[in-house]
């Protein structure tokens, strides 16, 4: 039955592959067991028997069925009475031994030969002791001694006397509580106990006056914060604290000049300070508040009135301002982190960018410089603006090129570039500053310090070759001691300064990713080109 039910599938699946009119046959080959389906068209299909079935699982055992009960103990035999000992007869045949009878009763224990025993008869009063040698003897008990008569009821006690209580006047009785009075406590003509009062102090001087409460009823804007526009009653004692009763609440508020509004509303020239107390236009919002651009006071997180645009620091200001120190977008969305670099003064040869010239002395003044040089997002919010035109896009340019955001901007020209940080509110680093940063005031020969240069402390191709430029902040070993990123390869950056004096050519700094020489990684190595130069190997970072 299970290869019929194997087979039956197959031939409906066939007969979807056999076409034309009339029935398909099937012969099958009894050796090989193959069935081959033939069909008036002439198409015919070999099928292959299936192969025989798995076995079952065998089932699990039945569970024991459970033990019958006991049959119940027969009845113990009645043991039958000692019969006298008759004649020894002849032995019988031993017949089967019957079931083990019943323990017979333990007999009574005979009484030892020589001793006595001891009876006494209650309700005779006469104890008996028989002894085994046949002696016995009679005790009776002791005659009970008779009670004696009860004695004759003694005479009830007389009753005692109540105490009488009499107050005594202040002129005293019989020389007690004289001036004072009192009570006198006596039972029947005993001695009285007398019992004064105290003596009177001298009469106290009379107390001043105390002062009349004076109620008076508020105006409705009520007074020094009490009661404000409710009204109600003020009660006061002399100069005492007043209380203050106010009337129910009205439904308005001090609308910021002392005169009642609508809750909800303020007086001309005030606005709510976001907490629902009405201040002066100019006045700041209450914490976590902030003006929305317009005079109303909204949560920090709220957005600014149209128009209007976060500077970055949770002010609203025109949507033409400038936005706030470190932030730059059309809405100062994106933060630029600055690092504050103490100025001072340095000298020496690396000082001295005449092409011959002495060691020269150099005094830089305290300024900020952006932390990383300026990404593509960033340059890309300028020109979103308005304000910047678009790089180049030749070979190893970031600009338009999905995945480098984050990647320095590279393919500007000293203009670009300068017009990009003016937007900013910033400006092009002077050589000096740019030197004096990356050498951490003239103390070390790299950014990092004065250990050679490797792949952890540049994007250079000194050690392998790069191909294009690493995300900016990627090399942390690199950083300045006062942590500025990549000072030293990523991509030249351009600075304010002529390459020298008189020069059109502008000067850029701190070499670029497809550079092998360490030593152009060094903070004094100078480099320069004309301004309107666009390469995949210069950038810039701004100062401010």
């Amino acid at each position: 039955m299970r290869k019929l039910l194997a087979v039956l599938p197959l031939l409906s699946l066939m007969g979807a592959q056999c076409g034309g009119a009339g029935n398909c046959t099937v012969a099958k080959d009894a050796t090989t067991g193959v069935a081959t389906i033939t069909c008036p068209d002439g198409t015919s299909v070999d099928v292959a028997p299936g192969q025989n079935g798995t076995n079952g699982t065998n089932g699990e055992n039945g569970t024991n069925g459970e033990k019958g009960d006991t049959g119940a103990a027969g009845k113990d035999g009645v043991n039958g009475q000692d019969g006298t000992n008759g004649t020894n007869g002849e032995n019988g045949t031993n017949g089967e031994k019957g079931d083990t009878g019943a323990a017979g009763k333990d007999g009574v224990n005979g009484q030892d030969g020589t001793n006595c025993m001891v009876t006494k008869n209650l309700d005779a009063g006469v104890t008996t002791i028989a002894c085994a040698d046949g002696t016995t003897a009679t005790v009776e008990d002791g005659v009970d001694g008779q009670k004696g008569d009860k004695g004759d009821t003694g005479s009830a006690g007389a009753d005692g006397q109540t105490p009488t209580v009499t107050s005594i006047l202040p002129g005293g009785e019989s020389g007690n509580c004289a001036g004072v009075g009192g009570v006198k406590v006596q039972v029947g003509t005993g001695t009285p106990v007398y019992v004064c009062n105290g003596a009177a102090g001298p009469a106290g001087d009379a107390g001043t006056p105390g002062e009349s409460a004076v109620v008076t009823t508020l105006p409705l804007i009520g007074e020094a914060g009490n009661c404000v526009c409710r009204g109600g009653v003020k009660v006061q004692v002399g100069t005492g604290t007043p209380a203050y009763v106010c009337n129910g609440d009205a439904g308005k508020h001090d609308g910021g000049d002392g005169v009642c509004v609508a809750n909800g509303a303020c007086s001309n020239g005030y606005k709510d300070n976001g907490v629902g107390t009405c201040v002066a236009q100019s006045a700041a919002c209450a914490s976590g508040y902030k003006d929305n651009g317009v005079g109303t006071c909204v949560a920090q997180s709220a957005a600014c009135a149209s128009g209007y645009k976060d500077n970055g620091v949770g002010t609203c200001v025109a949507q033409n301002a400038a936005c706030a120190s470190g932030y730059i977008g059309a809405n100062c969305e994106l933060a630029v982190a600055l690092v504050a670099v103490a100025g001072g003064t340095a000298s020496g040869d690396d000082w001295s960018y005449a092409i011959v010239a002495p060691a020269t002395t150099v005094t830089v003044s305290n300024f900020k410089l952006d932390k990383t040089e300026v990404t593509v997002a960033q340059y890309a919010a300028c020109v979103t603006a308005g304000t910047c035109t678009a790089p180049d896009t030749e070979t190893s340019c970031n600009w338009q090129v999905e995945g480098r955001n984050n990647h320095p901007i590279n393919c500007v020209d000293w203009h670009q570039a300068k017009a990009f940080c003016t937007w900013a509110g910033k400006r092009l680093p002077t050589e000096e500053e740019w030197q004096w940063a990356a050498s951490n005031g003239g103390t070390t020969t790299y950014p990092w310090g004065a250990t050679t240069p490797d792949d952890t402390h540049a994007q250079w191709s000194g050690v392998a070759f790069k191909s294009g430029t690493a995300e900016v902040g990627t090399h942390t070993a690199g950083n300045t001691t006062g942590g500025i990123q990549d000072m030293s390869g990523n991509v030249w950056e351009w600075t304010a300064s002529a390459y020298s004096a008189g020069s059109t050519a502008k000067n850029f700094r701190g070499g670029s990713w497809n550079f092998n020489d360490g030593d152009y990684l060094r903070a004094a190595y100078r480099n320069s080109y004309y301004p309107d130069l666009r390469n995949g190997v210069i950038g810039f970072r701004c100062v401010q």
